[in-house]
């Protein structure tokens, strides 16, 4: 006969002798059977680049006394849970999905997740937003662009000013060069 928590003896019989033997029987470990979301993170959609953010992410993990406990993300460390990607990770188009795992019994769930490609943002145009400190010159001088700050706008709408030592690195040009020797044909920077 299976044996119960109840249980608290052997009885033993031999050629109708009789004698008891004490026992204890203890409770089978309630273990993790299954884990399973319940509420998806409040965020499951991103561009490539973005970091993955768990917050709203609640997880049900079920137990073999058949008991369930659910588990918000802030405290998943406490309960032996780790999610792949962690939760600040960057991610990349190849992500498709959070791996939710319970570490002491291996049981996990995956969380579904679209990682979109970054969108291609263009310059639009170009203003001078702060012209260099010298614009009147004389021939044979050389041209001097320091203070002169440009305005990019982009594809996306936003906008980023530009100062010149900042120039090469954004792929920006002037023709002439600044230094360049001027000569009365030159009359504008383009």
């Amino acid at each position: 006969t299976e044996l119960k928590i109840a249980d608290t003896q052997v009885v033993i019989i031999v050629n109708g002798k009789i004698t008891n033997q004490a026992i204890a029987v203890n409770a089978a470990p309630v273990v993790v059977t299954g884990v399973a979301v319940k509420t998806a993170p409040a965020k499951t959609t991103y561009t490539a680049g973005e970091n993955l953010d768990l917050t709203g992410l609640v997880v049900t993990l079920t137990k073999s006394d058949s008991s369930s406990t659910d588990v918000a993300f802030a405290d998943f460390a406490a309960n032996g849970i780790t999610t792949a990607p962690a939760n600040g990770d960057a991610l990349a188009t190849t992500n498709s999905k959070v791996t939710i795992t319970h570490s002491a019994s291996g049981k996990s769930v995956d969380q579904v997740i679209t990682v979109k490609d970054a969108p291609t943002v263009t310059v639009t145009s170009v203003a001078v937003k702060t012209p260099p400190f010298k614009v009147t010159y004389t021939t044979g001088e050389n041209l001097d662009l320091a203070g002169l700050l440009v305005t990019l706008t982009k594809s996306d709408a936003s906008t980023e000013d530009v100062a010149l030592a900042n120039f090469a690195a954004k792929g920006i040009a002037t023709s002439p060069v600044n230094g360049a020797v001027l000569a009365t044909t030159d009359t504008k920077v383009t």
